[in-house]
């Protein structure tokens, strides 16, 4: 049998993290993002110092000269804010739109059906696919959010659902059998983890 060609090369998570977002992601146009921030903020504007006159005119004459004066700046400052703010979240939902939809020109299934294992070496994710098998020292943590259960293990992020487990109690047995295995370190920044498998945590 011939040897296998290996290769070794030192991984930084800045780099692959620049590498995977360039090579998944599709160019987005700004300019419609920028003709939003633009009129949004020149309605901001004309809005805030409209309403902070109005505020000023319902105020008592002894609040009015304590804080009238910087109302029409204060709040026209207040609506940008707000503004730049939506127009960010904006931002984000396009970039993780274009991101999502770039996946069927790489080939990349937006649906996986698979399978997690709790071995004695580490924890094995099997699909149709890919096997991926990181070792228990290298699971760094496990934090549980509203989608699920997410394990960070080095560069790699791995999602359990929540609705993948029949019900509480097998979702409990998982966790608590996933906790049994990580390491002391692991262990301390897995506290909602950590609390569901000792019994004082509800799923």
């Amino acid at each position: 049998m011939d040897a296998a060609l290996a290769h070794r090369a030192l991984l930084k998570h800045d780099e692959v993290m620049k590498a995977s977002m360039a090579s998944r992601s599709r160019p987005i146009s700004v300019t419609w993002l920028l003709v939003v921030l633009i009129v949004g903020l020149a309605i901001a504007v004309e809005a805030g110092h409209w309403f902070a006159f109005w505020l000023v005119e319902q105020l008592p004459f002894p609040v009015m000269f304590a804080i009238g004066t910087s109302l029409p700046t204060a709040i026209p400052a207040l609506f940008a804010l707000v503004v730049v703010i939506f127009v960010g979240s904006l931002q984000n939902w396009a970039v993780r739109r274009a991101y999502l939809r770039n996946f069927p020109k790489l080939g990349i299934p937006t649906e996986i059906d698979a399978q997690f294992e709790i071995l004695p070496e580490g924890l094995r994710l099997t699909t149709d696919r890919i096997t991926i098998f990181p070792k228990w020292q290298a699971i760094d943590r496990v934090e549980r959010l509203a989608v699920g259960w997410v394990l960070s293990a080095d560069q790699l992020t791995f999602l359990i659902p929540r609705a993948s487990f029949a019900d509480e109690p097998a979702e409990r047995k998982f966790i608590t059998a996933l906790v049994g295995k990580l390491s002391p370190e692991a262990r301390e920044r897995s506290l909602e983890a950590a609390a569901l498998a000792d019994g004082s945590g509800l799923a």
